[in-house]
């Protein structure tokens, strides 16, 4: 053997074998990337395309209403045969120049609160109540709600 030549650390077989073994992995795993990207294929790119999205409203309060029992209460008011009652309208007539006396508590006993001119209009309040053989009512004036007090039925008729 010649000095001059030297061994080969590395032999031309050994060199082929691994670019053979090299080129085998990377075929390998292009397939295997290949085969997987297969399975689930990205979607082309749409310009359409809109997102699906739900939204949840956040919570919120809702006021409660509670029922509550409003008593009713029943008015029965008494109307008379001349039409009088609660709530009517009357005027004084047939007094003649003397006028209607109206006291403060239903009879003819009693001081007067005044006397009440001939036409001169009022509310019934209150009544009947039955005394001294007349009917009396509890008139208030509809100009002045302090001229108040018990009348006669006799002497009043309801306005229409």
């Amino acid at each position: 053997m010649n000095n001059d030549e030297q061994p080969r650390v590395v032999s031309f077989t050994s060199c082929l074998t691994i670019i053979i073994f090299g080129m085998m992995i990377f075929i390998g795993l292009f397939f295997f990337f290949a085969v997987r990207t297969t399975k689930n294929p990205v979607p082309a790119y749409d310009e359409n395309a809109r997102a699906l999205m739900t939204v949840i409203p956040a919570p919120t309060l809702t006021p409660t209403v509670y029922a509550t029992r409003v008593p009713q209460t029943l008015e029965i008011h008494y109307v008379s045969e001349d039409g009088l009652s609660v709530g009517t309208v009357v005027e004084v007539y047939d007094t003649g120049s003397t006028g209607l006396s109206v006291r403060p508590q239903p009879g003819t006993g009693g001081y007067l609160n005044f006397v009440a001119n001939e036409g001169e209009r009022f509310k019934i309040i209150d009544g009947p109540d039955s005394r001294n053989n007349y009917i009396w009512w509890k008139i208030e004036s509809v100009n002045d709600p302090d001229r108040n007090g018990w009348a006669a039925s006799d002497y009043l008729r309801a306005v229409k």
